[in-house]
């Protein structure tokens, strides 16, 4: 009869668990998509480099410069620091 009971104890805890995992992963997910993605566009300035862009330009929906500056390269259809003074970038953003 004790084995019966710390089964069924053991089960809903697991139940629990499953649960909770599960609700908190919805909660998440409906928190990224309020968040929809944009771009802009900018003018690159004398000396500026994608690290710059991503320090001026880069907001929340990004985890780090590294991440922001590939969807620039991305967006742009650019590889590494192929941008000069003049020319225009299209920069995400999330709103």
């Amino acid at each position: 009869m004790l084995l019966s009971l710390l089964a069924v104890v053991a089960g809903v805890m697991i139940l629990a668990a499953i649960l909770t995992n599960v609700l908190a992963k919805n909660v998440d997910a409906g928190n990224q998509a309020a968040a929809v993605e944009h771009v802009r566009s900018i003018q690159v300035e004398e000396g500026q480099t994608l690290w710059d862009i991503a320090d001026a330009q880069m907001g929340a929906g990004f985890s780090d410069k590294k991440e922001f500056i590939a969807e620039v390269e991305e967006i742009n259809h650019i590889d590494g620091n192929m941008i000069h003074a003049g020319s225009y970038l299209l920069v995400p953003y999330y709103a």
